[in-house]
């Protein structure tokens, strides 16, 4: 699905939020349903995919297994996906968020709409990232 394509499906949702639309049940379930589907992939990919490069790099530089995936452990979803929304963030500000984005960025219409959800995310909710302490560092080889 592309991410104007999304757009598209989510108008009648987004009309509804603003209080100028209607949309049926069944349009507004769907955009929904696919939010928090790409939310949760978002999520669900990334840790597959840290636990994977984990692992990589435990065998190919000789890390202590152990200490790597402790580390990994402690790992949140916001130090994955490196976007941080607020604690109150409902699906219907995730979605208004996209759209916006979306609308403020034509070209990305095209795009596959995962690719452009994750970087919407990143612009729209970005994390205050600390610099690393000695405690934060990676394990040694």
């Amino acid at each position: 699905m592309s991410a104007g394509g999304w757009r598209t499906d989510c108008e009648g949702y987004l009309q509804i939020l603003d209080g100028n639309g209607q949309a049926d049940d069944l349009d507004i379930t769907y955009c929904v349903g696919i939010t928090l589907g790409l939310l949760e992939g978002l999520e669900t990919g990334s840790r597959i995919g840290a636990v994977s490069m984990a692992s990589t790099l435990t065998v190919l530089l000789g890390l202590d297994g152990q200490r790597v995936f402790q580390l990994f452990e402690t790992m949140t979803r916001e130090d994955l996906l490196a976007y941080c929304p607020p604690d109150t963030a409902t699906t219907g500000d995730h979605i208004v968020a996209v759209a916006g984005y979306i609308d403020a960025n034509p070209d990305k219409r095209p795009l596959p709409v995962t690719a452009v959800f994750f970087e919407a995310m990143q612009a729209v909710w970005p994390c205050d990232t600390p610099a690393p302490t000695d405690g934060d560092a990676a394990p040694e080889p």
